[in-house]
Formats: C-alpha cells, sequence, structure tokens
C-alpha cells in the first residue's frame, strides 16, 4: 500500500478540484488538516487565482 503525505494528497487533489471548479461554481468542505499549511488547499486555490471565501456558521 502507497502513503501520500499530506502534501502530495492535496497536490494530487488540487487537479481534480481545480478541473471541477472552473466547470461550475461549487462548495467544498474538507478537514482542516487540508487546508492551513504551505502546500494546503487554501493557498493552492489562491495561487492559481481562485477567490477564497470564508462561509461562517452564526449561532442563534
Amino acid at each position: 500500500m502507497i502513503k501520500l503525505t499530506q502534501t502530495q494528497f492535496n497536490k494530487n487533489w488540487m487537479k481534480l478540484l481545480s478541473a471541477k471548479i472552473k466547470e461550475n461554481n461549487c462548495f467544498i468542505a474538507v478537514g482542516l488538516a487540508h487546508l492551513y499549511q504551505k502546500y494546503g488547499l487554501i493557498e493552492q486555490l489562491k495561487n492559481e487565482g481562485f477567490i477564497i471565501s470564508e462561509i461562517m456558521h452564526l449561532q442563534q
């Protein structure tokens, strides 16, 4: 079995995500580990020119 590092996983995933996002607007929900790091999805998406918006949950 081949184990990918988080960085490798995110880079591979970006190939799919980038193509899908260019086809349609979309909402992407991922775990925290995929977001905040040098090669996290947020930075990779920004580097590809996408606009990233945070959706906040407001408690009542």
